[in-house]
């Protein structure tokens, strides 16, 4: 009844068996192709032999790759402060300050409104100020 069950949680399990078998296993034959198939008299050889002619390019070109490294240092440093710059510049100011200007705009209206009916009700309280003085 459960069979299905307990074939797929079988199959899960081997999935994951194998995948460390299968690094266990690529590791194993690695150190073994080292050891038998060594290169390290090799490359030690050839570090040997190609020491002078280091040397001799280091002599010949070393203060010259110096000075175009350091170029490039200083190349590289100027041009991510302009890329830094450039950000800015791409920005949309126009885009950002609309809806602020459109914002101020309003407040503006409201501040002029709202002081021309403040003006309106000082008059209209000055003229009946000034028609109860005369009255009394």
């Amino acid at each position: 009844m459960f069979r299905w069950l307990m074939d797929g949680v079988r199959g899960l399990r081997i999935a994951a068996d194998f995948k460390k078998y299968e690094a266990r296993a690529r590791a194993a034959r690695t150190i073994e192709a080292d050891d038998r198939f060594s290169t390290r008299t090799l490359e030690e050889t050839i570090s040997e032999r190609m020491a002078g002619p280091k040397r001799e390019a280091d002599a010949i070109f070393g203060p010259a790759m110096e000075q175009l490294r350091k170029a490039i240092a200083h190349q590289t440093s100027t041009q991510s402060r302009l890329r830094s710059q450039l950000v800015v510049l791409r920005r949309d100011y126009k885009g950002e300050l609309s809806p602020l200007y459109g914002e101020l705009n309003g407040l503006v209206a409201e501040s002029r409104f709202s002081s021309a009916h403040a003006e309106h009700n000082t008059d209209r309280n000055l003229a009946n100020r000034v028609s109860v003085i005369r009255s009394a």
